[in-house]
């Protein structure tokens, strides 16, 4: 998912937001350009406010990564994936010969302390979304898998 998929994925809940946080500690860096990436997000702020993972989760259920690397020849990056780092994007959409973007920059943080409740807390909401479906499928009595007829 791309920042503008994920912007526009996002614009229902992003009224009267100016800046969104997408704050990570596990990033891939393009091996050729400087400033391509696919990050995997740990939790999401609107305007420095911490947005619970489960409203982004309804919205954009399959996120993985956000990215803005168009090509396959992609590195790890060793100083990037042990330090929580933000990656700022505002929501203001600038345009540029016909090509609309959102303007985004990473800011490496290094506050082990945050990066540790942020863990945390997107553990417990896993498990927590975990939990949720499983009850929900329990609801649905759609198949009896041991009471086959042959």
């Amino acid at each position: 998912m791309t920042v503008n998929q994920l912007m526009n994925k996002l614009s229902p809940i992003l009224t009267h937001v100016k800046q969104v946080d997408v704050y990570f500690d596990d990033c891939i860096e393009s091996l050729f350009y400087k400033g391509k990436f696919n990050i995997k997000p740990i939790a999401f702020a609107f305007d420095g406010k911490l947005i619970e993972n489960s409203k982004i989760w309804e919205l954009i259920p399959d996120i993985e990564f956000i990215t803005n690397i168009k090509d396959k020849w992609f590195k790890q990056q060793n100083h990037f994936t042990k330090v929580l780092c933000r990656l700022m994007i505002k929501t203001e959409e600038k345009e540029f010969n016909r090509f609309k973007y959102h303007p985004c920059k990473i800011l490496e943080l290094g506050n082990e302390k945050l990066q540790k409740k942020l863990n945390a807390r997107l553990s417990k909401d896993r498990v927590e979304r975990v939990i949720k479906l499983a009850k929900d499928n329990d609801d649905e009595d759609e198949f009896d898998e041991f009471n086959i007829e042959l």
